[in-house]
């Protein structure tokens, strides 16, 4: 793994400097271009959204997506995941001001984004998210235990049925030999 140079980066982007970065690589890429993301979050996650947003920003043809993250593109050189879309996020080119969304403004001084992580708002999303993911695995478990119950039934009504049919050639066979005895 080669050591990555973030400033050469920024004056001449490739996929191909993309292709083995550590995650602190990745966090500084998205630093550099105002990419928000979670430094918490898994490298794939991070790489993820830093490669949409790179896109989105129009630093890397739309093929990258394809290319770096082979499991979030679909064909149509559009992001699949959405990942920014979908938390709403915006990025930014280094340099570039950036406006302060309304959301943002309401933030008391010293409070920085982050800190809406532990508003009120935030943390209900978060845990109306985390109880439908519990209740999708909960359905998913259900619905497995009831396949293997349907199974366990049918295979002791074909057991049923066999011996029945066995103890039915056994009375058949009896009656038979008392007939010629």
């Amino acid at each position: 793994m080669s050591l990555f140079d973030l400033e050469a980066f920024v004056k001449s982007p490739t996929i191909e400097v993309l292709s083995d970065l550590r995650k602190q690589d990745w966090l500084d890429i998205a630093n550099s271009y105002k990419i928000p993301c979670n430094d918490r979050a898994k490298k794939e996650v991070i790489k993820n959204v830093v490669v949409e947003g790179l896109v989105t920003l129009e630093v890397l043809p739309a093929d990258a997506i394809d290319v770096l993250t082979p499991g979030t593109s679909s064909g149509d050189k559009t992001p699949k995941s959405s990942l920014l879309s979908h938390f709403n996020l915006q990025t930014h080119p280094p340099g570039e001001e950036t406006q302060t969304p309304p959301e943002k403004e309401k933030l008391a001084h010293g409070e920085s984004p982050t800190d809406q992580r532990t508003s009120p708002q935030f943390q209900l999303n978060y845990d109306i998210q985390l109880r439908r993911l519990q209740m999708e695995r909960e359905i998913a478990q259900q619905k497995l235990e009831m396949e293997d119950r349907r199974a366990q039934q049918m295979m002791e009504r074909e057991l049923d049925l066999r011996f029945r049919e066995v103890k039915l050639k056994e009375e058949q066979v009896k009656q038979e030999l008392e007939l010629k005895g």
